[in-house]
């Protein structure tokens, strides 16, 4: 198991890129779901990392430990909204910096639609670079919550912790409270989605 594969991706979440040790466990959460197993010797602390051992008393586990669903959907797929599923965009414009419009000092018009990107606030003349939202890949992944007991949980999660060996899932007393599960090695938390 690789715990990096449960860390943030996102560059508002720094603090969680990288797994980190407290006490006696290894941890690593992207903010969604959140996984520990005994300390590793190579995965050091972080004093940045948030608190979580609170998470774990706060949501104790309701009735019976349930199975993953055996067969999970494929994932789904739309096309990125931002570069409307090229996966290419255009760099930031220089003349407005991306606006789409600029203040005309010298023409006495006030604020007007930018010539050089067409009000776009992308470059036309500096080339594509891939898109951000969707890495260049053109693609979105579909919201598809899957329903474990009583609540509903994004398959992307599901899909992460289906290789964990022997694992189950529970419901939380708290309603879209975090549901724990456990496996072979550990156990975690996982978000509930609203549908």
């Amino acid at each position: 198991m690789n715990l990096q594969d449960f860390c943030s991706k996102d560059d508002t979440r720094l603090n969680v890129h990288t797994p980190w040790s407290i006490g006696e466990y290894s941890i690593a959460t992207d903010g969604c779901i959140l996984i520990r197993i005994p300390r590793l010797p190579d995965i050091p602390e972080n004093p940045d990392a948030p608190k979580v051992d609170k998470l774990f008393a706060d949501h104790p586990v309701v009735g019976e430990w349930l199975d993953l669903p055996a067969n999970l959907p494929e994932e789904e797929y739309d096309p990125c909204k931002r570069c409307d599923g090229t996966g290419k965009e255009f760099e930031t414009c220089d003349q407005c910096d991306g606006e789409g419009d600029y203040e005309c000092d010298h023409c006495g018009r006030g604020t007007i639609t930018c010539d050089q990107c067409d009000g776009r606030g992308r470059s036309k003349e500096r080339g594509q670079i891939n898109c951000e939202d969707c890495e260049g890949s053109g693609k979105q992944r579909k919201l598809q919550p899957i329903q474990i007991g009583t609540a509903h949980v994004e398959i992307r999660f599901l899909r992460l912790v289906t290789d964990l060996p022997n694992v189950k899932i529970a419901n939380c007393e708290k309603e879209l409270g975090p549901l724990s599960f456990k496996f072979n090695g550990g156990d975690g938390l996982i978000m509930p989605m609203r549908v």
